[in-house]
């Protein structure tokens, strides 16, 4: 499974990526063995799902302490384990079947401050389609987004940080859609109340 990457600076602040990869999944135990009486069989020639991946980076230092970047790819999924019924029995197996297309683009911005201060916030846009129905996947959002705020209490051992978590409406096994939703977390973090030693509380 090899991995390209291809990375250009024309300017000290900027960089452009190419980068090029493939991977694969192998099929878990459960996929491949596990027989229920009445309603389940096994498939141990199950093959491994494999994927490949291309995308194209550019990030670029506005400031010292300011980053952004933009990213686009595309994913090209086979071999897809899916659970399907087995006309021929009625029983539920897992077969390797079909082929995904995914592609998207994501932005992200990156601020660093003197005090220790940092707010990060990204945003990403993909969609991902059976290839043979064009039909979009289930339980695959189209947008997700965060926002991420942290900073050092007035004592110098705590830091507090919030962060804001969005995702996108998406399809349902029952063909339905499942709106979006919005997670706010609030985590307080001791560093150096006692050393070697790391505390967090956090609220979700």
């Amino acid at each position: 499974n090899p991995r390209l990457g291809l990375i250009w600076s024309p300017v000290d602040t900027t960089a452009l990526k190419f980068l090029y990869g493939t991977a694969f999944r192998a099929p878990n135990a459960f996929e491949l063995y596990y027989v229920s009486t009445g309603s389940q069989k096994a498939n141990p020639t199950l093959k491994p799902e494999k994927i490949r991946s291309y995308e194209f980076v550019i990030e670029h230092q506005l400031q010292p302490d300011f980053r952004i970047t933009a990213d686009a790819y595309n994913n090209k999924v086979s071999n897809n384990i899916n659970q399907i019924t087995d006309p021929v029995d009625g029983l539920m197996v897992f077969i390797n079947a079909g082929q995904v297309d995914s592609h998207g683009v994501e932005f992200e911005a990156e601020r660093l401050w003197d005090s220790g201060t940092r707010l990060k916030a990204s945003y990403a846009w993909q969609i991902s389609r059976e290839k043979a129905s064009g039909a979009e996947l289930v339980n695959s959002p189209r947008q997700l987004a965060k926002l991420n705020f942290s900073m050092p209490l007035p004592w110098d051992a705590l830091r507090t940080g919030m962060e804001f978590q969005y995702t996108g409406s998406r399809k349902t096994l029952a063909g339905a859609t499942a709106n979006g939703h919005l997670l706010t977390n609030l985590t307080l973090l001791s560093e150096k109340s006692v050393k070697g030693l790391e505390l967090a509380a956090s609220i979700y």
